[in-house]
């Protein structure tokens, strides 16, 4: 299961990661929910969204990085080999134009996932990310959705 989340940086969009639609479409269920911050979507605005912060975080960034601060990972306690992660974190970079010399700006991060054996195999069928992280991209692909919780 947190091999399925590590999976996610393989489509975490900056560069742009050659063929990343390709691990999104390898974590993500078709049925997702995800959100970010406020905003929700399902898979296929989810995709839209990546593909728009990419561009921005691309055009804004000279140096982008990122990593895990913590990560709890809680299997489901029957055998589906599903169950839940989530993680907090740092975002960040040496913003384009900014001398070499100057330290780069760090943002927090944080996300959670439910995994689940779907029958197109271990997904994630629910992301929700949140970040102080300035962007400009424009929202695509919201969409609202009730939780069924």
């Amino acid at each position: 299961m947190l091999i399925l989340f590590r999976d996610t940086l393989g489509f975490f969009p900056y560069p742009a990661n050659g063929a990343w639609d390709i691990a999104f479409d390898k974590v993500f269920s078709p049925n997702l929910q995800a959100s970010f911050n406020g905003t929700k979507f399902d898979a296929a605005g989810w995709k839209k969204w990546y593909q728009s912060v990419n561009k921005t975080i691309g055009t804004s960034f000279e140096l982008f990085e990122h990593g895990f601060s913590n990560v709890v990972a809680v299997p489901n306690s029957v055998t589906d080999k599903g169950g839940f992660v989530a993680v907090t974190g740092w975002q960040g970079g040496r913003i384009r134009g900014m001398p070499a010399s100057a330290p780069g700006l760090n943002f927090t991060d944080a996300a959670f996932a439910v995994v689940q054996i779907t029958s197109a195999g271990r997904k994630i069928v629910e992301f929700r990310e949140m970040s102080n992280i300035p962007n400009t991209a424009q929202i695509v692909g919201a969409k609202n959705w009730t939780c069924s919780f």
